[in-house]
């Protein structure tokens, strides 16, 4: 490596050096200054949950993602799935329809807090849907007052 020559006041020899690793040094022995380092960005993960709750004893559930696709089931209540995932775009749905008399409330969560969330009235066969897009959910300000 080529010996750093920065003694005079305009630091002229410093921008001499063509190696640019030398050069860098010659300047930050010249400045008696350490570069600041780079931040290692670290993946971030949000939990997306499904939730089934009610009175109604069955329920025919359809949940999907833009990362896993689709799934139905019918199952008793509650009921509950949930993903974890690194993406700051995924689009969400669910649906649930009562396969008895009994409501049937469905609801999303991001992170523990609600992003949507509907109820049926009780009525057999009632059906409940929510959907929508989650765009950078870490600073969605969800049910939250400014």
């Amino acid at each position: 490596m080529a010996a750093c020559c920065c003694e005079d006041d305009n630091n002229s020899r410093c921008e001499d050096i063509e190696n640019i690793e030398a050069r860098s040094q010659c300047i930050m022995q010249r400045n008696d200054t350490q570069p600041t380092p780079l931040p290692v960005p670290v993946p971030k993960f949000y939990t997306i949950e499904y939730r089934v709750l009610g009175t109604a004893r069955l329920a025919y559930i359809v949940y999907t993602s833009s990362i896993h696709g689709s799934t139905e089931l019918t199952t008793g209540l509650p009921w509950f799935a949930s993903f974890r995932t690194d993406k700051d775009k995924v689009f969400v749905s669910l649906y649930a329809r009562a396969e008895n008399a009994g409501t049937v409330r469905v609801q999303v969560l991001v992170n523990g807090e609600i992003f949507r969330e509907a109820s049926t009235d009780g009525f057999f066969g009632s059906a409940v849907e929510v959907s929508g897009t989650l765009l950078n959910p870490e600073i969605l300000t969800i049910n939250k007052q400014r």
